[in-house]
């Protein structure tokens, strides 16, 4: 009970007494229903009881007056009519006594019906026989019997009748009466159950009550007022607990405001010496920041140098590549030239080779041409045209042997330089490679210089980075132990607002 939020503490009696109310109801309704079902079982049955005893009393009373219409009726089809409706009442009046057998769960009530049935079953044979006297034209002797006993057997069926409604009349009086009785005990149930829910509602709101006091330790006004000294800063109010008091509000809210007291009184301390102590830190932070400048600049200047003398170094290296490419690809190119020479050598000797070749077809088409030449001077006429062939083809052959031999010449002509040009490439080859060689060695020292200028470029670089980052480092010290002066000054004027015991 005492961990429960306030809300719950005030809900709980209401809720308490709303379910003893809705207990009440409960039990009122049921209690109603009770009723209602008794009244229902006793009424309801008895009264359907009645119904069909009445109901067979009525039907068997209408026989009375069909019997009579028999003996008095004027024709044949008259009697006919009477006859019929007598049974027809009689048939009903024995059905309802069927219904009300059923009904019945007492056996001296089914006892009267079963008399009633018998005396119904008499006054039907006497009846009957009355309705053939009557057809036989003897209508007083007929009346008689109708009169005699049959009229006797009615009475006697009449009577267990009325005695089984009087029976069943006297079961609904009772059944009244314990209805009464029922509601008059229900009443005071209703009564005695709201009384108790009274109590035990106005028992749960005392003691809800209690519990919220005691949790907030004394009045709900003077915590509020406690509360609202607290809140306008004067931590100098006195907050007046009961004795063993160690759990409630007002005992939280005392322990709270010397707490508060004491944190007010170190926090003045605490922030007088941060003032001080950020002045201080400014000063240095000053001071460190123009030392770190000027050293920025001459690293700076420092840089600027070793910059200069890398791009010239650089410069020096790159023409190193250049030339050192220039001289691999010479002396590629001489190797590439000799070996061209050589194989152009080889070219011409091979072609010299197929111009001989070449001569000697000539000239054995020239000695065919002739030979067909003389074949065709042999043939006559016929030959004529052949002949003129002949000397064609013979022409073609000198003249084939003509060219061969001036592309031999200048075959072996061009050989002869070729040989000179290989000779010449041969010895300029090595002095390329040496100068090739000697330029990667220029291009090489270069290059280790160049990267140790960049390794030394690097490093001032990051000095150089260092030194501006401690300067803008000091001047965001300098800056923060300034604005720490000034929130010290600030929190000085803000606990001004707290009123301690040692103000």
């Amino acid at each position: 009970m005492r961990d429960l939020k306030i809300i719950w503490k005030i809900m709980l009696p209401a809720g308490l007494l709303t379910l003893v109310t809705m207990l009440i109801v409960l039990l009122s309704l049921h209690a109603i229903s009770s009723i209602s079902r008794l009244a229902s079982s006793a009424l309801d049955e008895n009264a359907r009881r009645v119904f069909l005893a009445n109901q067979a009393a009525f039907h068997i009373n209408s026989t009375t007056t069909d019997d009579r219409n028999q003996i008095h009726a004027w024709t044949t089809q008259m009697e006919a009519d009477a006859e019929k409706q007598f049974q027809i009442n009689l048939d009903k009046g024995r059905s309802a006594l069927a219904s009300l057998y059923a009904l019945e769960s007492d056996n001296s009530r089914k006892a009267l019906i079963d008399e009633t049935r018998k005396q119904l079953l008499q006054f039907e044979k006497i009846d009957k026989e009355a309705f053939k006297l009557t057809r036989q034209g003897q209508p007083t002797e007929a009346y008689a019997l109708i009169n005699g006993d049959a009229y006797r057997a009615y009475k006697a069926a009449m009577a267990h009748l009325s005695k089984l409604v009087k029976l069943e009349e006297n079961d609904i009086a009772i059944a009244r009466k314990q209805i009464d009785a029922q509601g008059h005990r229900i009443f005071w149930v209703v009564v005695i159950a709201a009384i108790s829910g009274f109590l035990i509602g106005l028992a749960a709101v005392w003691f809800s009550t209690q519990q919220i006091l005691r949790q907030l330790g004394g009045e709900p006004a003077y915590a509020a007022h406690i509360a609202t000294q607290v809140a306008a800063g004067d931590l100098s109010v006195k907050v007046i607990v009961q004795p063993k008091d160690h759990s409630s509000l007002l005992f939280a809210m005392s322990q709270m405001v010397e707490k508060l007291n004491h944190i007010v009184i170190e926090l003045r301390t605490a922030a007088s010496i941060s003032a001080l102590s950020s002045a201080e830190v400014s000063s240095a932070a000053l001071a460190l920041c123009q030392n770190t400048t000027e050293n920025a600049n001459n690293i700076e200047e420092s840089s600027a140098s070793i910059d200069t003398l890398s791009v010239n170094i650089n410069q020096n290296t790159q023409n190193a590549h250049i030339t050192d490419g220039m001289a691999q690809q010479s002396s590629l190119d001489a190797r590439n030239g000799c070996e061209s020479v050589q194989q152009t050598v080889l070219a011409m000797r091979k072609i010299a080779k197929e111009i001989k070749i070449i001569d000697d077809i000539a000239y054995q088409t020239n000695l065919l041409a002739l030979n067909a030449a003389i074949e065709a001077a042999r043939a006559g006429i016929n030959g004529k045209s052949f002949a003129v062939v002949a000397g064609e083809v013979r022409r073609l052959a000198e003249r084939s042997q003509t060219a061969a031999q001036e592309i031999g010449e200048l075959s072996g002509s061009s050989v002869q330089l070729a040989e000179s040009a290989g000779m010449l490439l041969n010895k300029i080859e090595p002095s390329i490679r040496k100068t090739a060689d000697l330029v990667q060695e220029i291009a090489a020292s270069s290059f280790e210089q160049s990267h140790e200028l960049e390794q030394i470029n690097h490093n001032i670089d990051q000095l150089s980075q260092l030194l501006q980052t401690n300067a803008a480092a000091s001047e965001q010290l300098s800056a923060t132990a300034e604005q720490l002066s000034e929130q010290a000054q600030q929190v000085q004027t803000m606990l001004v607002f707290f009123k301690t015991n040692k103000s």
